[in-house]
């Protein structure tokens, strides 16, 4: 059973390596399970442009590097 609290993940890395793809893995993980999760991302890329995961809203930033 989901529970009503809700779970933030914040990441607001360069898009470099794999940690994108283990956060689209926990995102994945916890859609199963019926959580709620935003992803606050510094811009949506990556492999954050794929579809989302059931539950999981996204807050881009819009920020560039620069």
């Amino acid at each position: 059973m989901a529970s009503k609290e809700s779970l933030a993940i914040v990441y607001l890395g360069r898009g470099m390596g794999g940690i994108q793809v283990k956060i689209l893995d926990i995102l994945d993980y916890l859609s199963e399970r019926g959580e709620k999760v935003t992803l606050v991302v510094r811009r949506r890329e990556g492999v954050f442009c794929r579809r989302m995961p059931k539950g999981v809203r996204i807050i881009d930033l819009g920020v560039d590097e620069t």
